[in-house]
């Protein structure tokens, strides 16, 4: 495909990302990339032959982030880590609508994008599996290949579910947010931490809702910290001043 191509390609799948299939026009493209239908016909057939490029694009980049995962991560645990927010990033911009759209009205597409996970992300995650145990990190007893077809059936579930083609539920949070060891634990991405004082003990909410207040406890300087629910960010801390308490003779 030339460079034209490649850009229609490009541009297209932004629109459809946010529009849905059904909803974006061969007239909508050409308008938007302000160029001629004619244009767009000396490269694909028609929308149908636009849709299963975009699609086979977009399972092309995929494979090469996941064996970017498998050469950049340290170990196996690492290697989930970044395909998860790999995949979060790809799934938050997508309206589910797509999905809908893709399965009736470009079914072929459709059965491509299903495939694929039935072969390649299978491959992936039991790539991953085997990684683990040889890194001893995952018990030696595991059966990758169930695991891995597991994890295909639960991606292909929500990919399928109607909260995710009606739009009421998005696809991170029906659960690709979390990955479910086969220990039993579940991974899920590394959280924000703020640097507090020595020893933080109580923690009170405002009546607002929109402040923390943490009192610092430690034997070193204890202090008054208040973050900002929204921001997640420290706003001050205040030192407290020493207090010398005396006891009445009666006590």
């Amino acid at each position: 495909m030339d460079t034209t191509g490649e850009f229609i390609l490009s541009e297209a799948e932004k629109l459809f990302m946010k529009y849905g299939m059904k909803s974006v026009t061969m007239d909508d493209i050409a308008k938007h990339l302000a160029i001629s239908k004619k244009t767009i016909y000396a490269n694909f057939r028609d929308k149908n032959d636009l849709v299963i490029s975009l699609i086979t694009k977009m399972q092309k980049d995929d494979e090469c982030k996941v064996k970017q995962a498998l050469l950049t991560s340290e170990n196996a645990v690492e290697e989930i880590f970044y395909m998860m927010n790999c995949v979060k990033d790809i799934l938050s911009n997508i309206n589910p609508i797509v999905f809908y759209d893709l399965e009736k009205y470009h079914n072929t597409a459709y059965k491509m994008m299903m495939d694929f996970h039935q072969v390649h992300i299978y491959d992936s995650v039991k790539t991953c599996l085997e990684r683990g145990k040889s890194e001893k990190i995952f018990r030696e007893d595991i059966n990758t290949e169930i695991l891995a077809k597991a994890r295909v059936a639960q991606i292909n579930w929500i990919f399928e579910s109607d909260l995710v083609k009606n739009g009421k539920s998005s696809l991170v949070k029906l659960g690709l947010k979390r990955v479910k060891l086969s220990n039993g634990w579940s991974l899920t991405p590394v959280g924000k931490s703020l640097p507090l004082q020595d020893l933080p003990l109580n923690l009170v909410v405002s009546p607002s809702k929109k402040y923390l207040a943490v009192s610092n406890n430690g034997q070193s300087t204890q202090s008054i910290t208040l973050i900002d629910v929204a921001s997640e960010s420290i706003l001050d801390d205040k030192t407290i001043d020493a207090v010398v308490i005396t006891t009445p003779d009666h006590w």
